[in-house]
């Protein structure tokens, strides 16, 4: 299945409240472009929505999801008028491949958006961690998932033993 425009309206809201948009099929100048390679392609995304949320920002996606491929648009927003987007793509077992722009242009520059998004990659080849919480559970376990919202997605063999009346701490993306 190839990448195909949307056949069907959802309308998302990201932090400040704006329509979330499909960036995928937008025409024009993406600065940044680079390539993920596996394994890290896998859980790159990952990494780079810990560290939008370490540092304060909001990171929201729309995806396209397929056995064989999947594809998507990305919108991190710095403040209120500072937004980076991106849109993505990556076959099965194959290379994340990434495109950005800042839109509109804002005093966010170029090489520092490109800086953060090659940081991102730098933590994900380390698959560096940080410990987190999550309400319910009562094991300590190393997962390169995210806690949001009180659920945890765990990737690999990570085991998750619960019991509602204790904390649990997760190794998450940092």
């Amino acid at each position: 299945m190839t990448k195909s425009k949307k056949k069907s309206s959802v309308v998302i809201t990201d932090a400040t409240g704006s329509t979330l948009k499909d960036r995928r099929f937008e025409p024009g100048n993406w600065q940044i472009q680079f390539e993920v390679l596996p394994p890290q392609a896998e859980t790159w995304l990952n990494y780079l929505a810990a560290d939008c949320s370490a540092r304060g920002w909001s990171c929201a996606q729309l995806s396209q999801l397929h056995a064989r491929e999947n594809s998507g648009s990305v919108t991190i927003t710095v403040d209120a008028s500072t937004t980076l987007v991106a849109v993505w793509e990556r076959k099965r077992d194959k290379s994340l491949r990434l495109k950005a722009r800042m839109d509109p242009p804002t005093e966010l520059s170029t090489s520092e958006a490109e800086e953060f998004l090659n940081g991102v990659t730098a933590k994900c080849s380390a698959a560096k961690t940080r410990r987190s919480t999550a309400a319910g559970c009562s094991s300590t376990m190393e997962c390169l998932g995210v806690v949001s919202y009180g659920s945890i997605t765990c990737f690999g063999s990570a085991r998750l033993l619960c019991n509602m009346t204790r904390p649990c701490w997760v190794h998450a993306p940092s």
